[in-house]
């Protein structure tokens, strides 16, 4: 078997099992090929391998009768699970491509759909991750479909999704708030000439965390006559790459840390792999840093461990300087203009033009 990008070249003679899992190891390595990111590979890999197990464990499988799959779907997209127990680990799932399937008894799909039902713990899922797990499933078949190795039909298809509101937990930190938390940072220590260097990057450029905490010192460029620096995301959300100069401000704060951690008289001599951000702890010291513990700094210093609230700070920060909706598109990396507008909509979903005027109105004081 070949696999390049969505390209599979098969035996036209295998069977129906080795089609199966020829679907599966091409889709798999199609997704992880257009994004570029272990995550997004991991996180298709144990949504595909959990349904499937449950599939299973009722007798049926991926390439079962397109109805029983989709009630299936919609039954097991909707259970709440505990991840660690239900969801297979990336190497549990790679075996599961390799074993054989074998012959199975026929049960009914109420039957399927009470299995995997009672094998959950319930508790309220948001339709968010319904909508999330349903697309990921999806993404299989329509791949299979287009490569021959399963009937056209989506079954997924014919499962609806549900109603989400866009960016419904999208918040924007207070100016005033950020910029005293800021100034508060004793940047005469090493831990806090990265802290204010890694949050001074991250609110001037609106950055995912996973963006940011990925960043080494091949992805920064130096600009001798204005001494600012360039940053260049190289795998931002969709596959792009994305470069945001500095200003002056941020730029030496980021010079700053990486020389006194360094201990380099130039920046610009460090090796290309050197992590712009690392632990200072005895445990891990010099090792990159992880996203959690990016969150943690986060909250350390700003009060909220949600580092993507920064991001919506940038998106409103960025709308109240007067950029246009087109900029703010750029900058963040969306695809769509109505997604950007969406996203600015919900930061100001809070405001109400007219709220002093009825405070006024009803005698509130």
């Amino acid at each position: 078997m070949l696999v390049n990008q969505e390209l599979v070249t098969i035996n036209s003679n295998a069977d129906d099992d080795g089609k199966l899992e020829m679907a599966l190891t091409g889709w798999l390595m199609a997704k992880a090929g257009r994004s570029g990111s272990r995550k997004t590979k991991t996180a298709y890999q144990e949504t595909i391998g959990a349904f499937r197990t449950a599939l299973q464990a009722a007798g049926y499988d991926l390439d079962s009768a397109v109805g029983i799959v989709a009630l299936a779907a919609q039954g097991w997209a909707a259970q709440s699970f505990d991840d660690s127990k239900l969801q297979k680990s990336e190497a549990a799932t790679d075996n599961m491509q390799k074993q054989a399937q074998t012959d199975v008894p026929q049960v009914s799909v109420v039957t399927a759909h009470s299995r995997m039902s009672n094998n959950s713990k319930h508790k309220e899922l948001s339709p968010a991750t319904y909508n999330q797990r349903l697309a990921i499933l999806s993404s299989f078949y329509s791949y299979a479909a287009r490569q021959g190795l399963l009937p056209t039909e989506n079954p997924i298809s014919r499962v609806e999704r549900r109603p989400v509101q866009s960016y419904a937990s999208a918040h924007a930190q207070e100016y005033a708030e950020i910029k005293a938390k800021l100034k508060a940072i004793d940047r005469s220590t090493l831990d806090g000439k990265r802290d204010y260097a890694l949050l001074s990057v991250a609110i001037q450029t609106g950055r995912r965390i996973s963006e940011l905490a990925a960043l080494t010192r091949t992805d920064m460029r130096l600009q001798s006559e204005n001494g600012k620096v360039t940053l260049t995301f190289q795998r931002t959300k969709g596959g792009k790459t994305i470069s945001d100069t500095l200003p002056v401000a941020p730029s030496r704060a980021l010079i700053d840390w990486l020389a006194a951690y360094y201990k380099a008289g130039q920046v610009g001599q460090l090796p290309k792999d050197a992590p712009l951000w690392v632990s200072l702890s005895r445990r891990n010291g010099g090792e990159q840093l992880t996203i959690q513990t990016l969150a943690d700094i986060c909250e350390r210093r700003l009060g909220t461990s949600k580092f993507h609230s920064l991001r919506h700070t940038f998106a409103k920060a960025m709308e109240d300087s007067g950029a246009k909706v087109s900029d703010i598109q750029a900058r963040l990396g969306h695809t769509s203009l109505a997604t950007t507008g969406r996203y600015l909509a919900a930061l100001h979903r809070d405001e109400n033009a007219q709220a002093d005027a009825l405070a006024q109105l009803f005698g509130l004081e």
